[in-house]
């Protein structure tokens, strides 16, 4: 991983080669793993039946869902939920 350059497209205009000191080429098989550890506490903070949240990684997506019986207690739980993700 060293090495690595870029471009930027802005308005149509491609910058010169940029250096890259950090980060994984894009498509890299590398990417999903290192998603996957970096949020693995994400993940297991909203997948709690206890507190009715489930969680999925995908990508560079995270998907949060409340289940109970009413819109409202869901929304509630969610932002419960994504407070301690923020904290």
């Amino acid at each position: 991983m060293t090495d690595q350059t870029t471009t930027l497209i802005v308005q149509g205009e491609e910058s010169a080669n940029l250096q890259v000191n950090a980060g994984v080429p894009q498509g890299s098989p590398l990417s999903p793993i290192l998603f996957l550890f970096y949020n693995a506490e994400l993940l297991e903070i909203c997948n709690a039946s206890k507190i009715r949240t489930s969680s999925i990684g995908f990508m560079d997506d995270v998907n949060m869902l409340a289940y109970g019986p009413s819109t409202k207690g869901n929304c509630q739980q969610l932002e419960r939920t994504h407070s301690k993700c923020a904290a």
